[in-house]
């Protein structure tokens, strides 16, 4: 089928389509975990950030606040994480995973893994270079 949006580069269209793709794969990879995507990237978050707040968490993700308040506060009642009062900021709530979370992050991960070795394999090892160069300068962009 020919896809009438690609004869003058929209660029931007093609990476929309392409996100939903990536969406589409990284959820039916995450449904023997039992993840959604924007999940496993807070789980994946706190894992590297262990303290680390709700807000910077949406900061660092590019998620809304209310979202991330969401996703907290259901995978804190999973049992995958945990929040605690900061003792310098009674406001701020810092997080950190249980040691079910850790398994869970850790599981997600690697289903992300093998599922990103099945996107990528129809390219060589240039192309990925190419590709996640083009990615970061595109993100460094667009964040600037």
């Amino acid at each position: 089928m020919v896809n009438p949006i690609r004869s003058d580069d929209p660029t931007l269209l093609e990476l929309r389509r392409l996100g939903r793709l990536a969406e589409r794969l990284l959820s039916r990879a995450l449904t023997d975990a039992g993840l959604t995507p924007d999940q496993l990237q807070v789980l994946l978050m706190v894992a590297a950030q262990p303290g680390v707040s709700a807000v910077a968490c949406a900061q660092a993700l590019d998620l809304d606040a209310p979202t991330v308040s969401r996703l907290v506060n259901g995978l804190a009642q999973s049992g995958l994480l945990d929040r605690r009062r900061a003792r310098s900021d009674r406001r701020m709530v810092r997080l950190r995973l249980t040691p079910a979370g850790r398994r869970l992050a850790e599981e997600g991960r690697a289903a992300v893994a093998t599922a990103n070795q099945e996107v990528v394999e129809e390219l060589r090892p240039a192309e990925r270079r190419a590709l996640r160069r083009a990615l970061e300068r595109l993100f460094s962009a667009s964040s600037s």
